[in-house]
């Protein structure tokens, strides 16, 4: 039988494209069966270091619900700023946007998009990662997806993820590769059955 997981977050954008991702590997009712959304905002601790933040929001969020579960943190890391903001893309985010990223990154715009997925499967904490490169385009471009994904072209594409069809989007996804991961882990560990 396989363990019910619940995605904890306060983005739900975040959730359905973790969902979508899932159920194009596993097949939609497994994934559905799965993973379960619950919404809750966990304080994430001001830190670049990835796998401390990612660390500390899994054990918050396992104090709120105390069942096993998983949390996610995307982060940007532009070559030209020493790779910042890393874990504090989301505050830097919050504050820039767009525009204000874009104007701050002059010419110099490889980057590096990483998802970092905590599981805590009621005993032990497990880190999965997944990473893309890519550059930042000129200008805003696209309509689809959330957060930055108007803003980040993949390496060996010419459009944005937001100007991406969601399954094109979810192909090349750093989120993919950390899922791919997390769910590879869950098979060899016997909690998931294909």
């Amino acid at each position: 039988m396989n363990k019910q997981i619940w995605f904890i977050s306060s983005d739900e954008n975040k959730y359905e494209e973790f969902e979508k991702i899932a159920s194009v590997i596993l097949g939609e009712k497994k994934a559905v069966e799965l993973i379960k959304f619950h919404e809750a905002t966990i304080n994430e601790i001001q830190t670049k270091d990835m796998k401390q933040l990612i660390s500390n929001k899994a054990l918050e969020a396992f104090k709120k619900i105390k069942r096993p579960l998983i949390v996610e943190h995307t982060s940007l890391h532009l070559q030209e700023w020493s790779d910042f903001p890393g874990g504090l893309t989301s505050i830097i985010w919050s504050e820039l946007k767009e525009q204000g990223i874009l104007q701050l990154a002059k010419k110099k715009r490889k980057v590096v998009a990483q998802t970092y997925l905590g599981y805590i499967d009621g005993k032990r904490l497990h880190i999965y990662t997944g990473e893309i490169k890519g550059k930042l385009s000129q200008k805003v471009q696209g309509g689809n997806g959330f957060g930055w994904d108007s803003i980040f072209i993949p390496k060996g594409y010419k459009k944005t993820l937001s100007e991406m069809t969601i399954e094109e989007k979810n192909e090349v996804s750093m989120r993919r590769k950390a899922i791919e991961k997390f769910l590879e882990d869950m098979q060899t560990k016997g909690e998931l059955q294909l």
